[in-house]
């Protein structure tokens, strides 16, 4: 398969995500936030219930461990494919209409769970 297609195929997997993201786990800034980043558990844990309790924490009203496991693959997967974490999180916030500030919770939970790596 050529590069143009598993890029295709994996822009139409991110944008039925990104629909998911906006249906499923909506993220609505609260209008107290505290935008620190405390993440729970330790860095490279991928425990994927820790990255939920991360977007939780920023916002999310679904924990679906599914939709946070795809997220954070993604979110690596990125990184890996040389997007830079400015870019990530610009996309979400363009992508999935959240805040700059719970693109960067998405983005650094994944980093800090699932791709240490970058974090």
């Amino acid at each position: 398969m050529s590069a143009l297609m598993r890029r295709k195929i994996r822009n139409a997997l991110v944008c039925n995500l990104i629909a998911g993201i906006i249906l499923v786990v909506y993220l609505a800034a609260p209008a107290h936030a505290d935008y620190t980043f405390s993440p729970h558990g330790y860095k490279g844990d991928q425990n994927v219930g820790n990255y939920v309790q991360d977007l939780l924490g920023a916002g999310a009203t679904n924990n679906n461990p599914s939709i946070a496991d795809k997220l954070g693959a993604d979110v690596c997967q990125d990184l890996v494919s040389g997007w830079s974490e400015a870019r990530t999180i610009n996309y979400f916030i363009t992508q999935a209409n959240v805040t700059r500030n719970q693109s960067k919770i998405i983005v650094w939970g994944a980093e800090w769970h699932f791709c240490l790596e970058y974090y």
